[in-house]
């Protein structure tokens, strides 16, 4: 399997950004695994908007899909919640110090919700992995993946970890130029150098 994209949204990033971003990844046929906020708006697995309603005769015939009130998307947190217990996996994504680190998924095939009361059609399905680790009070962190209907969770999960790689690299090459604990500053000046400059947070390799 080809390596994803991988993108994580900042805090201050807002929904549409990240939807927009998501769309160009799909029309340049790059696979991507973004990181979403637990607001997203999505359908339950095997639920999808309403289709256009019906033509009255007068005007232009509808041609936007809809919502009603018994019939609406759910943020990712809500669904998250929803899920039973049997639906969570402990997987295990790297290998630490002393032990491998694991913590627990959940991932299902869905259609994102956001803004598509002003589409013509439902969004394509997607898999949306949510991670909850063992003992906390709610999930920490949510994926949207174009990866194959046909990945495994394992294969998710991977994807999905992807920055630690990229963050592990970073450090090494840091140690390997002797620049780990360098600060930019020496003899009363200030240096910027390559050290200073924040890990990528994206991948582009596929």
């Amino acid at each position: 399997m080809s390596r994803p994209a991988w993108f994580w949204p900042t805090p201050d990033m807002a929904p549409t950004a990240v939807s927009g971003f998501r769309a160009g990844l799909s029309e340049l046929g790059l696979t991507y695994v973004v990181g979403v906020q637990p607001t997203l708006s999505v359908w339950r697995p095997g639920e999808s908007p309403l289709p256009p309603k019906p033509w009255s005769g007068r005007g232009r015939p509808p041609s936007r899909v809809g919502r009603a009130d018994n019939h609406k998307p759910i943020s990712a947190k809500a669904l998250a919640e929803e899920l039973d217990a049997e639906t969570w996996r402990t997987i295990a994504w790297r290998e630490g110090i002393n032990a491998e680190l694991s913590s627990r998924f959940a991932a299902m095939r869905l259609r994102p919700a956001s803004r598509d009361y002003n589409r013509p059609e439902p969004h394509t399905e997607e898999w949306l992995l949510i991670e909850w680790p063992e003992g906390e009070a709610e999930p920490s962190k949510y994926w949207l993946s174009t990866l194959p209907a046909d990945a495994t969770i394992t294969q998710l999960v991977d994807a999905a970890k992807l920055r630690w790689r990229i963050e592990r690299d970073y450090q090494e090459l840091k140690q390997e130029l002797g620049l780990g604990h360098y600060e930019g500053r020496g003899g009363g000046a200030s240096t910027t150098t390559p050290a200073s400059v924040s890990p990528p947070t994206a991948s582009w390799s596929l």
